[in-house]
């Protein structure tokens, strides 16, 4: 039997792909610091209705707004911006935007001791991310954990940290990037691969380890 593809559904796909595609370089160019680009570029791609409802979208504009604005003797941008700023949101969900700074630096390189994007350790890349957002962090897992406040399996969402121990001793911590009540995935540092994003319930590896989940308070 021959199954026909609509030609509405090839498009649609393809747009949702041109979608991912164009966020994909927003985040590259972030990352380097290009904060007039991807102001620019995302006010551009706001104007499209395609992307009326995509929140990561106007976060990347939030965020390299707030770069530009930054204390500067004489800043020139924000003052030829200065009225679309005073009509643009202070912030953005705290926890959205520790999730997404996490995840910006999926694929860099693990490093013991590591605490910036040349290469992180899993309690590094923790301090690295709550900082950019504001939070200041103890340094090790162990001490992570015990600065956290504890929570429950079933209370556990996004943001929160998830702690694991080798030889009964907290070694190990990673970032909750699920909602609360689905399948808990983490994005942390691992040894092997740098930063990924680890499905908890199917790895019997992190199961076996796993201590507990913390909220910072």
């Amino acid at each position: 039997m021959r199954y026909i593809i609509p030609f509405f559904f090839i498009l649609w796909i393809g747009d949702i792909q041109a979608q991912d595609v164009k966020i994909e370089k927003l985040k590259i160019l972030y990352n380097q610091g290009h904060y007039k680009m991807v102001y620019r570029r995302a006010g551009r791609l706001m104007m499209n209705p395609a992307y009326e409802h995509n929140q990561e979208l106007s976060n990347y504009r939030i965020l390299a707004a707030q770069e530009l604005s930054k204390d500067i003797p004489w800043n020139h941008w924000a003052q030829r911006h200065g009225f679309e700023i005073e009509w643009m949101p202070k912030s953005i969900d705290q926890t959205q935007a520790i999730i997404q700074e996490a995840e910006n630096h999926l694929g860099i390189p693990y490093k013991y001791g590591g605490n910036d994007t040349n290469g992180f350790d899993c309690s590094g890349f923790v301090c690295y991310v709550f900082e950019k957002n504001g939070q200041n962090l103890p340094r090790r897992a162990v001490l992570q954990y015990e600065f956290c406040q504890k929570v429950s399996s079933a209370d556990v969402r996004a943001g929160d940290l998830v702690f694991f121990a080798e030889k009964q001793e907290v070694s190990h911590v990673g970032i909750i990037v699920s909602a609360e009540g689905t399948p808990k995935k983490m994005i942390h540092a691992s040894s092997s691969k740098g930063i990924i994003i680890t499905e908890l319930e199917n790895s019997p590896y992190w199961q076996k380890r796993l201590v507990g989940f913390g909220r910072i308070p």
